[in-house]
């Protein structure tokens, strides 16, 4: 069952992109799901905690990426934008 679900959960990273789209992290076991308009606690409420499954039943659809979990957990914390992003845009304003 464990093998099962690693297989899953490499196929469903392989179809958005196996890298962390924020900071390219590509180590697999820190990578995870993550719902691109911030509704994640909304979407599990109607299809439970299984979201692997639901991706390859839905045939990978848009709405959702692959980030760390730093950048998951940063963007939950920091109302939805990832402190990597916060420092790249202060970057690019003082080099204007």
């Amino acid at each position: 069952m464990a093998r099962c679900r690693v297989k899953l959960r490499k196929e469903i990273f392989l179809n958005y992109g196996n890298k962390c789209t924020c900071c390219g992290e590509l180590s697999y076991k820190f990578l995870t799901i993550d719902h691109v308009n911030n509704d994640g606690k909304a979407h599990r409420k109607q299809i439970g905690s299984n979201i692997y499954n639901w991706l390859k039943t839905h045939k990978y659809p848009a709405g959702f990426q692959i980030l760390c979990w730093n950048c998951n957990i940063g963007r939950k914390n920091n109302d939805g934008i990832c402190p990597h992003k916060e420092i790249e845009n202060a970057n690019s304003s003082n080099n204007r």
